[in-house]
């Protein structure tokens, strides 16, 4: 557990893997963080809404964004061949 929790209940922040770091509640997880990504099993994701580093959708991944999405002038957005990218 990193952090002292809310209430003293066993709230927050938990390394359960080389690489990967837990969000939990009241013993619940409600988002898994790592290097692919913030997974979440309850809730809202939120995130920025203007790209302005290198992104690529590999051909074995697929993602969703929420729009409007802008690319900045020192993004870009790179989407391979059999990669999906959704915006809604």
């Amino acid at each position: 557990m990193i952090g002292n929790g809310i209430g003293g209940v066993s709230d927050g922040l938990e390394h359960s893997a080389k690489g990967k770091v837990s969000i939990s509640t009241e013993g619940n997880v409600i988002a898994d963080i790592d290097t692919s990504g913030i997974r979440s099993q309850q809730g809202i994701i939120r995130h920025k809404n203007t790209i302005s580093t290198s992104v690529t959708i590999a051909s074995d991944e697929t993602a969703v964004a929420a729009g409007p999405l802008t690319i900045s002038s020192t993004g870009t957005l790179e989407v391979a061949s059999g990669g999906i990218m959704v915006i809604v």
